[in-house]
């Protein structure tokens, strides 16, 4: 059995998480693209099954194995997000009986038209958040009009890591459960982390990381996430250069850190004579071209999982264009994107960041940044996220006035737009969002 969270093969028993496809009753096809926990093994190839979303949620049935795909196996995970979009994407629903008698039904071949889908089915989802208290809630944007209250976390956390892990995932690890100034040290501030499943709307307890965190951030390359910076409140007798980073296996769901030789290009460096990770915390970072890239105190740093070279300062000027701290940040085009941030003649600014040469490449470290449009709103605090191809951003606070926002913007060419039809049902800063695979609501 692996760890807690971790990807396994497909096979099923009491407590398995599941997803149900492929029956074509009418009683059974309400069940279809729905999530569901096994609570029976039954004999003759079918399982008790207790429906967990959908209009048939916290109802029983009997289902054969066959309907049955497993929530914990990375090919089954795949293979039903693919049949999420062959039936329930707008544009193949309309073309799909002509698909079907050309392809003479073949579900492989349907399959693999569905994987040429640019968007498939997703949306944008909000957690957490922050005004005058910690805010644990959840929200579903499927229709904008009428967000959806999703399942509170285990605990409430804020200030935490974050990152997308695909597949309907995303890891919250380290932070805190109420306002930092009111946390005493050590054990106000977390280590834990856990797992969200957006197609089950369920949260799960996950190994803790090998450091604690807070105001740390994530994001994920290949099969590793890598949660960067907070440690200041970890109490362990280490340099802070040694525990900036800790690594999540996707899955294998264990928990690595990098080696200390791997700050060793930093150690010779005049920033890192200042203090460079001293209190490092709330920074924008994400990963561009393969590798890392940070924003740490004026300071671009950037690590190549691929090369042996560890951190590397990069060959940028960040002084020619007007990038804040504290900033939210994203990977949207082949660039890392900062937004808002302190101090407040930042909190409308917005800059991107993009290599110059490939991870390949001797020299893989260089790159620039360039100045975006300004945002309509001082949004420190606020989320960036990328849905259906666009970047928005979403709430966030004006620190000068105190007002906190509820709307969002929407990077069209060369302006930030106001999106009117959007509104998070309370304004808030400190939060998260990520656009996320959902089912029927």
């Amino acid at each position: 059995m692996g760890a807690p969270g971790s990807f396994g093969d497909s096979q099923l028993k009491v407590d398995s998480r599941v997803f149900i496809h492929g029956l074509i009753s009418n009683t059974g096809a309400v069940l279809n693209f729905n999530a569901g926990r096994v609570v029976k093994v039954e004999e003759g190839g079918r399982l008790g099954i207790h429906v967990l979303t959908g209009r048939a949620a916290n109802t029983q049935a009997l289902v054969k194995r066959m309907n049955l795909l497993s929530a914990s196996s990375r090919y089954d995970r795949e293979l039903f997000l693919g049949l999420l979009t062959l039936y329930c994407t707008p544009e193949l629903r309309v073309v799909r009986p002509a698909l079907n008698t050309l392809l003479n039904e073949d579900v492989g071949l349907l399959l693999l038209v569905a994987s040429y889908v640019r968007h498939p089915r997703s949306c944008l989802f909000q957690f957490g958040g922050y005004m005058g208290k910690v805010w644990d809630e959840q929200w579903c944007y499927a229709d904008p009009k009428k967000p959806l209250a999703l399942k509170q976390k285990p605990a409430p956390r804020l200030d935490a890591a974050c990152s997308d892990m695909g597949l309907g995932r995303v890891l919250f690890a380290g932070g805190c459960g109420k306002h930092p100034g009111q946390c005493e040290l050590p054990h106000g501030f977390y280590k834990t982390a856990e797992i969200y499943d957006s197609l089950s709307d369920e949260w799960f307890a996950i190994a803790d990381m090998p450091t604690r965190r807070h105001g740390s951030t994530a994001c994920q390359i290949g099969s590793k996430v890598y949660v960067l910076g907070g440690m200041y409140v970890d109490e362990r007798n280490v340099p802070d250069e040694d525990k900036f980073c800790d690594m999540l296996d996707v899955d294998s769901a264990i928990w690595t850190s990098l080696p200390s030789s791997d700050y060793d290009h930093l150690r010779e460096t005049d920033a890192f004579e200042r203090g460079m990770f001293d209190n490092a915390a709330f920074f924008g970072a994400g990963a561009v071209g393969g590798r890392l890239v940070v924003l740490l105190k004026g300071v671009t740093l950037a690590y190549n999982p691929t090369s042996r070279d560890g951190w590397r300062i990069v060959e940028a000027r960040e002084d020619s264009v007007m990038v804040g701290q504290s900033s939210c940040a994203a990977t949207f085009e082949g660039e890392l994107v900062v937004a808002s941030g302190r101090p407040t003649r930042f909190a409308q600014k917005a800059a991107a960041f993009s290599f110059s040469t490939g991870p390949e490449a001797v020299e893989w470290w260089r790159g620039s940044w360039r100045q975006l449009p300004d945002l309509e709103k001082a949004r420190v605090g606020g989320s960036l996220a990328v849905v259906h191809g666009r970047l928005y951003v979403t709430g966030g606070v004006d620190e000068t006035t105190g007002q906190f926002q509820a709307c969002a913007e929407r990077l069209e060419g060369h302006s930030w737009v106001r999106v009117p039809w959007f509104k998070m049902p309370r304004a808030l800063h400190a939060h998260d969002s990520y656009a996320l695979p959902y089912l029927y609501t």
